[in-house]
């Protein structure tokens, strides 16, 4: 009887008792080869596989040194790609570590396969879930092959993966039909199972019995025709590309193609793969699907198989690739990552959001010492739940690498996602007016903040702002409601410590991924933001003022502690009118004529930490009747209490259509206009104080204008101007262009 786990140590006994081997007992058993050890770990895997019951009497009498004997040809192995830093390498530590640990103990039983069960599915258990399974292969198979590795043709590391490997495959052949995406062709865990199927019997032709090998191929040629459609229908159907599943297609394609030698899986791979070029923002930013902004928690794994794919090919375009990435991680996570600017079904799906760079792929391929700086290598004494992620690093890690911190206390262009970040301490925001067709789903939010924990947790967070439209029956449901953005049209003006944003835009239904139909409301919104300070401005307005489209309108400040990471509930306390606490921010309404103000609690990712949410409705015209569909507008004013002081909001003379507020923060004041017409308008400027030091900006221009300035002011359509007067030389100076322009400077913040 075959046990149900089998126990590494005394793996010698317990291999002559199943191999049905000449009885000896353990202690007499004598010393082996290590050819041996590996033959007759083969021929114990076999035994516990009834499938193989044909082929171990022919496999005993194989010479041992045939199983464990290379391939030749080594041209396309990704397992024996150059490791950067061979020696004192923390990867390959913590990769050995964490197998060791795991081989300590008893291995699963495999159930065979049949049509209505497979032995790589969930429902087993946790061990069988194909994403473990697969980073499970991956990782034994570098630990078996690679020269690097301190368990190189280990027998206890062969017999866990010939049971992965081979259970994976038979899980193939037994439900062929099974979906791309879904089960043992979910796409993170197919690609690496395809490359450890691919890959082992080719570099040791003699390892396995010839039904093993027989059941691999027929795998691999069950699974070519489901993914060559599979990419197909990705080129065909996906507008602009969708960069995480795209080179995870190509990938698997790719190994697909080498083993069966297939140029025409070869080519789809390459075109899949080429169009990545595409994708890639000028901050190191690839596309999340079209031109959504990238859902950061994929950004490494895009970077991962740039990487991979080099592995097996050698060529130069995956590194070109991973050049490109060497910003995002210091520009676009910085010292604490966000996540409201991700695409708006995308949102929910945060991390720590803390070293997200592009992997040691990108660090060792252009030695950033930003990048170096914010990716933490493996220690000592690390937990070995995850032992399985260092196998993507151990090749790339290059020792020596210089470090660097970020800076401190800055705003800067973000040209990834189009649009001013700043970090001020425990204080940060971002925004962004990436240009996104009207086919594709638009924002969820134009603008976000947060103020971290002591230790950087997430703690309060700005999530969105927005108003929407309810236009379903269910208002529980997001699919209900309009308020994504759709043909924005935004301007930005970012100094050294303050940003102006503003965008005018129709709004449409949340479709998820899709497209949802577009309503007859036009959204406004204006942000003016220092390094403490969020001032905004909202409206909404009916296009069809007599029938509006709609049950119901309201705006929306959306607050909450993290998405699938989240800090604990906080609760949202009415300090006075109007005047809020959650945690350690203040939020405080400005402006809100004619409207409701209330607050209420919403569901979101976790059921621990839901949304608390300031919502604003038109008020009704008497007490007990709905509030009317009508414009809505209001203002807000968002800063860590600790800061101190509100800001002040006075009117400006200005045409009909023109947003125009003085707006006083601290020692700082404001002048802001927004052209929200359609046609240009002239504006008059104010005088200036008697010897105040001022300066003049506008939206898509670089120059910034001093005194005298001239008595009137030209603005096109949605072009905004910003006049700024303080004593703060800095605050005269032209922004940053973009963070490299900010380091490169003698003294960075």
């Amino acid at each position: 009887m075959i046990p149900r786990r089998w126990r590494p140590l005394g793996w010698v006994a317990a291999i002559l008792t199943a191999a049905g081997t000449a009885g000896a007992s353990e202690t007499a058993a004598p010393e082996q080869s290590p050819a041996e050890k590996v033959k007759q770990t083969v021929l114990l895997v076999a035994a516990e596989r009834p499938a193989d019951a044909a082929d171990l009497a022919a496999a005993r009498a194989v010479p041992a040194e045939d199983f464990l004997r290379p391939a030749t040809d080594e041209t396309h192995l990704g397992v024996l790609f150059p490791v950067v830093t061979p020696q004192d390498n923390p990867y390959i530590n913590h990769l050995a570590a964490g197998a060791r640990d795991r081989l300590s103990r008893p291995d699963v039983a495999w159930p065979p396969a049949t049509d209505e069960r497979v032995p790589v599915d969930p429902a087993h258990g946790r061990d069988y879930d194909p994403r473990r399974v697969a980073a499970e292969m991956d990782a034994l198979w570098w630990l078996f092959a690679n020269p690097a590795s301190p368990l190189r043709e280990d027998p206890e590391v062969l017999a866990f993966l010939l049971r992965r490997t081979l259970a994976y495959a038979d899980s193939i052949n037994a439900q062929p039909a099974m979906r791309p995406g879904k089960g043992f062709f979910d796409d993170f865990a197919i690609a690496p199972a395809l490359y450890v199927l691919r890959e082992l019997p080719a570099r040791y032709p003699g390892l396995l019995l010839p039904g093993q090998r027989a059941a691999i191929q027929r795998a691999l040629e069950t699974t070519a025709p489901v993914f060559a459609e599979h990419g197909r229908r990705q080129l065909e159907t996906r507008f602009g590309g969708y960069a995480n599943i795209d080179v995870a297609i190509s990938y698997e394609l790719l190994n697909l193609g080498l083993a069966l030698r297939s140029d025409e899986l070869l080519a789809l791979s390459r075109q899949l793969f080429d169009r990545q070029a595409a994708a890639n923002y000028p901050d190191g930013a690839t596309a999340y699907i079209g031109h959504q902004n990238e859902s950061a928690g994929y950004h490494d794994v895009v970077a991962m198989f740039f990487a991979r794919t080099h592995e097996i090919t050698r060529e130069p375009k995956p590194l070109d690739f991973l050049r490109q990435l060497e910003w995002y991680g210091p520009v676009s996570i910085g010292p604490k990552g966000e996540y409201w600017t991700a695409p708006s079904w995308k949102h929910t799906w945060n991390s720590t959001l803390a070293g997200i760079v592009g992997g040691e792929f990108v660090v060792g391929v252009t030695r950033n010492p930003y990048a170096r700086g914010m990716l933490r290598v493996p220690q000592p004494g690390d937990d070995l739940r995850d032992w399985t992620r260092a196998r993507e690093a151990v090749a790339w890690y290059r020792a020596g690498v210089p470090s660097a911190p970020l800076p401190q206390n800055y705003t800067v262009n973000d040209r990834n996602t189009v649009g001013p970040r700043a970090f001020y301490g425990r204080f940060s925001y971002a925004a962004t007016l990436r240009d996104i067709p009207e086919t594709e789903p638009g924002h969820a939010t134009l603008m976000g903040a947060q103020l971290a924990g002591p230790n950087g947790e997430n703690q309060a967070i700005l999530m969105g702002v927005f108003p929407r439209v309810l236009i379903g029956s269910k208002p529980e449901e997001p699919g209900s409601w309009a308020w994504l953005t759709s043909g924005l049209q935004g301007r930005s003006i970012i100094g050294r410590s303050f940003s102006l944003v503003s965008g005018a835009y129709d709004l449409a239904v949340w479709r998820s991924s899709t497209k949802g139909p577009v309503v007859d409301w036009r959204g406004q919104q204006v942000w003016l933001a220092s390094r403490d300070h969020l001032v905004g401005f909202v409206r909404v307005i009916p296009k069809s003022p007599d029938e509006p489209q709609g049950e119901r309108v309201e705006g929306v400040v959306r607050l909450g502690t993290g998405g699938t990471v989240a800090g604990p509930k906080l609760p949202l306390e009415n300090a006075g009118p109007n005047d809020f606490r959650y945690g350690e921010l203040t939020v405080r309404m400005l402006e809100a004529e004619g409207a409701d103000v209330i607050t209420r609690e919403a569901p979101f990712r976790l059921p621990r930490s839901p949304f608390a949410e300031i919502v604003v409705t038109p008020s009704g015209d008497a007490e007990g009747e709905a509030a009317p569909l009508r414009e809505l507008g209001f203002a807000f004013e968002l800063y860590p209490t600790a800061s101190g002081e509100g800001a002040r909001i006075d009117p400006l003379s200005a045409p009909a259509g023109v947003f125009a507020r003085r707006i006083t923060l601290g020692p700082q004041r404001f002048g802001v206009w927004v052209n929200f017409t359609d046609k240009e308008v002239t504006l008059n400027l104010p005088a200036l104080p008697a010897g105040a030091s001022a300066s003049l900006r506008r939206s898509g221009e670089v120059a910034v204008l001093r005194p005298p300035f001239p008595p009137r002011l030209m603005l096109a359509p949605n072009e905004s101007a910003l006049l700024v007067v303080s004593d703060a030389a800095d605050d005269h100076l032209p922004g940053w262009k973009s963070f490299t322009e900010l380091v490169s400077q003698p003294s960075p913040p």
